[in-house]
């Protein structure tokens, strides 16, 4: 039989265990939200580290790809500057033929002018009346104007081929330029794209260490809520332990209650009937006794 000592304490303790097991699901209440948000956020992490590093795919392609087209334009613009090193060479030789014809020639004005005073000069044989000597000398003079015309004319050769070799120089160097000025502009963009990678690089280090921390961080949340889950159900079964006790406790309180009631019930029931017997007069207090045994 159990003392009201015993059962006082009980209670006590039941107390003590609805207050603990109020703040125990407070707390998990809490972790769990702290737990749910770490792993919600690592998710969220991992879903942004692996957009960036889609990103860091696709500038690396793109600049592998400018890369591979500087590459192969340098080597054009090396074959350019090859030809225009021969073509330059070809030009300066040109030239000093050109010089050194020009330094034979003692003559003023050019090819034209000079065809120009050869035909004066026959015209004048054909239509002037001259002495021997007169049309020898002026026969002289034009024989050495047409030796001289034929030297200009090589001159002029040679300055035809300089004039169209200056143009085709110009040709190259031009496309020489252009490949140089597209070359610049693809190293810049693979430069920027690199400058991308390494800067989306980083950011996927510092998000990944991010993620990492907060992995750590739901581990250890789950961690407590594990531990204080097994404290709480440690407790939760201590209680309904001791709740069964206590249930029973109120259980027997009850049926000896009623009993109680019962028995006073039945002694009132007496005096009604006794009263009913001899006749007396019953009171409100018998008529409810009554009713209560009707019930």
């Amino acid at each position: 039989m159990v003392t009201a000592e015993e059962k006082k304490a009980l209670f006590a303790e039941l107390d003590v265990l609805r207050k603990e097991l109020s703040e125990l699901r407070g707390k998990l209440s809490s972790i769990r939200n702290e737990k749910e948000n770490q792993f919600r956020k690592k998710e969220e992490l991992n879903k942004k580290i692996s957009q960036l590093i889609g990103n860091v795919k696709t500038s690396k392609n793109e600049r592998d790809s400018y890369t591979s087209i500087v590459r192969q334009e340098k080597m054009q613009r090396g074959e350019f500057n090859i030809h225009i090193r021969q073509k330059l060479d070809e030009l300066k030789e040109l030239k000093k033929q050109r010089d050194t014809a020009l330094a034979k020639l003692d003559v003023k004005g050019d090819y034209n002018s000079i065809e120009r005073e050869i035909k004066f000069l026959e015209t004048k044989q054909e239509t002037t009346v001259m002495s021997f000597d007169k049309e020898k000398k002026l026969m002289k003079e034009i024989k050495d104007l047409k030796k001289k015309a034929v030297e200009f004319k090589g001159v002029r050769e040679i300055s035809s081929k300089i004039k169209a070799l200056s143009k085709e120089l110009n040709a190259l160097r031009n496309q020489s330029d252009s490949v140089h000025s597209d070359i610049q502009h693809k190293a810049k963009e693979s430069q920027e794209k690199h400058l991308t990678v390494v800067s989306t690089s980083t950011q996927i280090d510092a998000l990944k260490k991010e993620e990492q921390e907060t992995f750590n961080k739901f581990i250890e949340y789950k961690k407590q809520f594990n531990e204080i889950n097994k404290i709480f159900k440690e407790k939760q079964a201590k209680f309904e332990e001791i709740n069964a006790k206590v249930q029973e406790f109120r259980f027997e309180q009850e049926k000896v209650k009623k009993l109680s009631i019962q028995q006073q019930l039945r002694q009132k029931e007496e005096i009604v009937n006794e009263k009913l017997r001899t006749g007396k007069k019953l009171t409100t207090e018998d008529f409810l006794v009554i009713q209560s045994l009707d019930k």
